[in-house]
């Protein structure tokens, strides 16, 4: 919801929020889970759902040495891979700033009081930063961070625009899976409202799809259950047949518990009816 702040606060691993070049190259969040490092901090985010690579990801996270995850919320999940958890105020228990696609900044107060010991995010990050005494961490409001950003953002154009299309498709890819996040699946806090899990939009996210012509060459046209595999890992769901989806691929949403435990979002997998 927040990504072009994120971008303008520097969160890319090669700019500062002031869109310079940094003098260090970091590392992407695929990287990230690739290289398998040795600790993690984890902020809002719940990998095994948020993550294009959702099984990467996890895997990364039992093989660190030391995981502490900052949330709203606290899963079995999370308890298998994190070693601390500090509680964190949900979006409406903080104040902060959105920014738009359209650089339209929209802020905000909390609107009730944060649960429990749970404190704003950018609080328990002031602390943090305070404890290790490390430079910058002397902000008394939201507010004071949002302002220093924009001050520096004067600086700068912000009219730069990229996009990215491959010159051709990989040859090598029979059945290429194609995901989106189901609507009631994109955030911590929708994922466990019960009225909209309990929705017919929500129930069709568990089921796999393809169109008619692409299911009767797998072998898959009469099937109800099909094993979706992607390298060693698979899933058997719900099957239908639906027109809308294009040759040579299977839609499987992202984002929900019954894919976590497959690779990245877009990739060749194999599928195959099952009783």
């Amino acid at each position: 919801a927040n990504s072009s702040a994120a971008k303008i606060a520097g969160v890319l691993p090669y700019e500062h929020s002031t869109k310079h070049k940094a003098e260090s190259t970091g590392l992407d969040a695929q990287q990230m889970w690739q290289q398998c490092l040795r600790s993690y901090v984890l902020f809002g985010i719940e990998p095994e759902l948020d993550c294009a690579d959702p099984a990467g990801a996890q895997h990364a996270l039992h093989d660190a040495s030391f995981v502490v995850s900052m949330n709203s919320y606290v899963t079995d999940t999370m308890l298998a891979y994190a070693d601390v958890i500090l509680p964190i105020a949900s979006f409406a228990e903080t104040s902060g700033t959105f920014i738009g696609a359209d650089s339209q900044w929209q802020s905000f107060t909390g609107a009730v009081t944060a649960q429990g010991e749970s404190r704003p995010g950018w609080k328990v990050l002031r602390v943090l930063g305070n404890l290790a005494k490390v430079d910058g961490f002397d902000y008394v409001s939201s507010q004071d961070i949002r302002d220093e950003v924009r001050d520096q953002l004067k600086l700068v154009s912000l009219a730069v625009k990229q996009t990215y299309l491959p010159d051709e498709l990989d040859s090598d890819v029979e059945l290429m899976a194609i995901s989106e996040v189901p609507m009631y699946q994109i955030d911590s806090v929708v994922r466990r409202s019960k009225a909209l899990q309990q929705t017919p939009e929500n129930a069709k996210a568990a089921i796999v799809r393809m169109n008619i012509r692409e299911a009767d060459k797998h072998g898959v046209d009469q099937a109800e259950t099909v094993m979706v595999s992607q390298g060693d890992n698979s899933v058997t769901m719900a099957f239908e047949i639906d027109n809308g989806i294009a040759d040579g691929c299977i839609y499987l949403a992202a984002g929900i518990e019954e894919t976590s435990s497959l690779g990245t979002a877009f990739s060749n997998v194999t599928v195959e009816a099952k009783s």
